[in-house]
């Protein structure tokens, strides 16, 4: 599950599960500032946004509990999103073997 929630990750991570029509990622950024004044959910944490630490693991049993096919891409796909978007600012890997 995420615990930090970008525009980004609302685009392309969080849209399809959630069935969200996310146009773009002006329409996303629209999205994630609609969630940022959600303050009894979410702290903001440098560029992106953190659920409550007292909230989330209610939020995620509830989440888990009423709808587990709507939860388990969220399980998968956030870190392989996160990966490449690693992958993407600080290039690929390099073996330190010769």
């Amino acid at each position: 599950m995420l615990r930090r929630v970008t525009p980004e990750l609302i685009q392309e991570v969080l849209a399809k599960p959630c069935h969200l029509r996310v146009k773009d990622l002006a329409h996303a950024e629209e999205l994630f500032d609609s969630l940022a004044q959600e303050e009894a959910l979410v702290v903001v944490d440098g560029r992106a946004l953190r659920h409550r630490p007292d909230v989330r693991p209610v939020m995620v049993r509830l989440l888990r509990d009423t709808n587990p096919g709507r939860s388990a891409p969220l399980r998968k796909r956030p870190c392989a999103t996160t990966a490449s978007a690693r992958a993407r600012r600080i290039g690929p890997r390099r073996s330190t073997t010769a």
